[in-house]
């Protein structure tokens, strides 16, 4: 008799936890579904999907710098750095102003259908890596007449952070003959241009075959270009 008391309570136990892992997953806000926590992602204009519980429908959706809550579960406004009311319950979404490289979170927000009561997924974490990349690198003896023994190093490059550094070098045998280094502010999807002035020093013959080295640097991302010209 005490076995079946015991083998009883077992099941009923069983059944009641099954019973709120139901009523759990029936009642939970938004989850997100891609970009998982914790993914790296190379796209500035990264692509969100979530799910919804069959009672609820989605509403806002965040992305932040920073992962604080307010006790109703939104972001913090001064950490939102993008965000977008969804009025089709839709279940996709891409942020319409490109990300820079960086560490950021996103949450859903949903609404139940018969209260309209909103509620706000757990912040979800992912990271786009910064990435340089110099588009082309143009050097000619600078054209002026006053300055007839100068190069110009004409750089294009894009990058997917706020700052990054532009370096152009000259060297002659595995000697650096000359450096220079600026600091640029770069704009997603569009490209800048780096120029750079190098004079020949009287110790260095015309036709002198010289190396110039170009170097983009953001964060840990680096990329760098070697060219071989003679010297004006």
């Amino acid at each position: 008799m005490g076995r079946a008391i015991t083998r009883l309570r077992a099941i009923t136990c069983l059944v009641g936890v099954a019973a709120l892992m139901t009523a759990g997953v029936a009642h939970a806000p938004g989850a997100s579904v891609s970009p998982p926590p914790g993914a790296v992602v190379s796209s500035s204009h990264p692509g969100f999907t979530w799910t919804v519980p069959p009672n609820e429908a989605s509403e806002t959706i965040y992305v932040a710098k920073a992962p604080q809550t307010t006790p109703e579960g939104l972001f913090f406004d001064e950490n939102v750095v993008d965000f977008d009311f969804l009025t089709r319950d839709e279940r996709e979404w891409s942020p319409s102003s490109a990300l820079y490289a960086g560490s950021y979170w996103w949450i859903v927000g949903t609404r139940k259908r018969n209260s309209f009561e909103s509620r706000y997924s757990a912040p979800s974490a992912f990271r786009i890596p910064a990435s340089v990349r110099i588009v082309s690198v143009w050097i000619r003896r600078y054209s002026y007449v006053y300055f007839p023994d100068s190069l110009d190093i004409n750089v294009t490059w894009s990058a997917n952070t706020p700052q990054l550094t532009v370096a152009a070098a000259v060297s002659r045998a595995g000697r650096r003959l000359w450096s220079a280094r600026e600091s640029e502010t770069a704009l997603i999807g569009s490209t800048g241009t780096s120029l750079f002035d190098w004079t020949k020093p009287r110790r260095i013959r015309q036709g002198s075959r010289l190396r110039v080295t170009v170097m983009l640097r953001a964060g840990t991302a680096t990329e760098t270009v070697v060219r071989t010209v003679r010297a004006p």
